[in-house]
């Protein structure tokens, strides 16, 4: 992680203090900034640190609920960690659940899938509907070993 994120490492421990407890606490380099200069940092540390997280041989899966809700920033996150930069993209899969019945065309959700597939990101839309009354009957019964009623 360090020799991937490098420098910038202080940037996602600013928003991931968690993470010093696996790499423990960094010195800061560089200045401090603000604004788009600040977020273009954050993403590329972000982008590096998914790099050295995500190999061929340990590929990972980033399952986001409720992206209906996602603010701007994350939304936009999301975009840099799939923009195409060639054969050092990691191999990361994301799983975007949200519900469509509150996301419209005007929605920035809307936005960021309609530019990721401009973009040939292979995109896959599995439409689920509510489960019937013996469907969660039959996983109930399944999950605690008994017999469906």
């Amino acid at each position: 992680i360090l020799r991937s994120v490098g420098g910038e490492v202080a940037t996602l421990t600013d928003l991931l203090p968690n993470l010093e407890r696996i790499i423990g606490r960094q010195p800061r380099t560089g200045s401090a900034v603000r604004g788009v200069e600040a977020q273009n940092r954050f993403h590329f540390a972000f982008r590096q640190f998914v790099r050295s997280a995500c190999t061929p041989d340990r590929p990972a899966v980033l399952v986001l609920d409720d992206v209906q809700w996602a603010d701007e920033p994350s939304l936009d996150l999301i975009q840099a960690l799939t923009d195409a930069e060639g054969d050092d993209d990691p191999p990361l899969l994301f799983v975007m659940c949200y519900r469509d019945n509150e996301v419209d065309l005007s929605h920035p959700l809307s936005f960021l899938l309609s530019d990721l597939r401009s973009a040939g990101v292979k995109t896959v839309e599995i439409k689920l509907d509510n489960l019937r009354k013996e469907n969660v009957n039959d996983l109930l019964a399944d999950a605690t070993h008994m017999r469906p009623e």
